[in-house]
């Protein structure tokens, strides 16, 4: 579009230029150049028209070859590494990004308590504190509940304590419009440094919250409608295992590491080159490094259905992978279900990890 913007005006100024300088000509000629000033102020008029006509001509002509250029690089198809390159680049990737991850395991067999780790069921509440609720107080209901003392040996959370992940039972599973949900409240994280043991089951639901046990009742009844605004049904009591999770192409700041490392190994690579592209469909190297980050999670990387929702911007605030509860299908049946099979995950800033603040997390859903 541009070339043109350039070539038509170009060409217009060089025929009225040039058709101008050239009737001058033959007047001047007729009037043997009489009077001499005015003709060569026409001249002078008439020739910076057609040069300014010509040169827009050319540089309209070398966009237009510069564009011609870049359509066939964009169509050339990507320059893939052969696999000893990529063999290279995937065990730096992963020496580079590997991180512990905790991942969580549904007991099928065994009940859940309330001071235990546990999806869905009844939190552990200390009446003391006020429950969360959103802007218009409603009562959020308890996704999952981490007791800390279960966890395996880690850097990132102290041996102590409860965590957490409350959503507001809605058709959008609690996610707010704008980038964070505390405006409405519609999530929080809590966490309960010191717990009182006194506390009972009925002193929480005297409280007066709903919860999944209550939902799966309604899943049974004729009356679905808070049913289906839930991810969870039931409760579930869960045992945690350490692994090692690396960094893949669901996180948005894979490609650009990608590129890094290959530049500081003194590798070429096609700068249209994405992660994914190194590898054959159903490349078992592509599946394995998928494979770390799937399913039920504490830390580690997130796993999307669609794309990362943070941007480069916001992944380097949200750093961190706090919580993940994907969908989960057994005995023919969804014990956990986002929308379209989809998943749920929460981000936090490490600093703010460090120092146990859980005011500021980024929590998202997607499905396919």
């Amino acid at each position: 579009m541009k070339k043109f913007i350039l070539t038509i005006p170009g060409i217009l100024l060089s025929v009225f230029g040039g058709g101008m300088f050239i009737c001058c000509l033959f007047g001047a000629i007729e009037d043997e150049f009489q009077p001499i000033h005015i003709y060569l102020s026409l001249f002078f008029s008439f020739g910076v028209i057609l040069a300014l006509g010509i040169v827009m001509i050319y540089l309209g002509h070398k966009k237009n070859v510069k564009s011609k250029e870049g359509a066939d690089y964009n169509h050339t198809p990507v320059q893939t590494p052969d696999k000893k390159t990529v063999k290279i680049l995937l065990q730096e990737l992963q020496k580079r990004t590997s991180q512990d991850s905790i991942k969580i395991q549904i007991e099928e067999n065994r009940k859940p308590t309330l001071f235990g780790s546990k999806i869905g069921g009844i939190p552990y509440w200390d009446k003391k504190r006020e429950y969360p609720k959103d802007s218009d107080g409603s009562k959020l209901m308890l996704l999952a509940q981490m007791n800390l003392n279960e966890l395996p040996e880690n850097q990132m959370l102290p041996r102590t304590g409860i965590l957490q992940f409350f959503i507001l039972c809605d058709r959008n599973y609690g996610m707010a419009i704008q980038e964070s949900g505390y405006p409405n409240n519609t999530y929080q994280v809590v966490y309960h440094e010191k717990i009182d043991e006194s506390i009972t089951e009925a002193d929480v639901l005297s409280i007066g919250i709903k919860t999944t046990g209550d939902l799966e009742k309604e899943n049974k009844s004729v009356n679905q409608q808070d049913s289906n605004c839930f991810p969870v049904r039931g409760e579930y009591a869960v045992s945690f295992k350490m692994e090692k999770a690396y960094m893949n192409d669901c996180d948005v700041r894979c490609d650009e590491l990608l590129h890094k490392i290959a530049e500081e190994l003194g590798v070429e690579l096609d700068s249209r080159l994405e992660f994914y592209q190194m590898f054959d469909e159903y490349d078992k190297k592509y599946v394995d490094i998928h494979e770390s980050t799937y399913g039920h999670r504490m830390f580690g990387y997130p796993h999307f259905r669609q794309w990362d929702p943070r941007g480069v911007e916001a992944a380097d605030y949200y750093d961190t992978l706090l919580f993940q509860l994907d969908s989960d299908y057994w005995k023919n049946q969804w014990r956990i279900l986002w929308g379209d099979a989809g998943v749920g995950a929460f981000f936090i800033n490490s600093k703010k990890l460090e120092e146990l603040d859980f005011g500021d997390v980024l929590y998202n859903w997607d499905c396919h």
